[in-house]
């Protein structure tokens, strides 16, 4: 395959949340590799959900492995797609579910997947995400 990637944009802020650091660091090498290097990694639901609360700025993109929301009666999904504060997610790790679609038409990405994220979904991801900024950039008169 061949990978051409565009510039990326520097300011997308991302949080990789994985109670496993060698899979978070896996995912954060993979974006680096892309070009993203504005990445904070968490290890708790605890710590995404304070974030969340506390934060300033919308999270561009948020990597949340499946296992760490461990209260049976949070979905995960439906804490992603509720909150305002995150623009675009990805759930990995949820060996019942196949991957989800990326339809262009939607202002978000949501995706959920089953394995880690490789490089060509994550390069499919972000490329989407900057179509969908520069969306939002053009119609913006700021």
């Amino acid at each position: 395959m061949n990978r051409t990637f565009s510039k990326p944009t520097r300011s997308l802020r991302i949080l990789i949340v994985d109670n496993r650091h060698a899979r978070g660091l896996e995912i954060e090498r993979t974006l680096n590799l892309l070009g993203y290097y504005r990445i904070a990694p968490l290890r708790q639901m605890g710590e995404l959900q304070s974030v969340v609360k506390h934060a300033l700025n919308c999270i561009d993109l948020l990597l949340v492995h499946h296992d760490v929301s461990r209260d049976p009666d949070l979905d995960l999904q439906t804490y992603c797609r509720s909150s305002p504060m995150i623009r675009h997610f990805i759930i990995y790790g949820d060996s019942q579910t196949s991957i989800t679609a990326m339809p262009l038409w939607l202002p978000r990405v949501n995706v959920t997947i089953a394995n880690l994220p490789d490089v060509d979904l994550l390069a499919r991801v972000m490329r989407v995400m900057e179509l969908l900024a520069g969306t939002k950039r053009q119609r913006s008169p700021y």
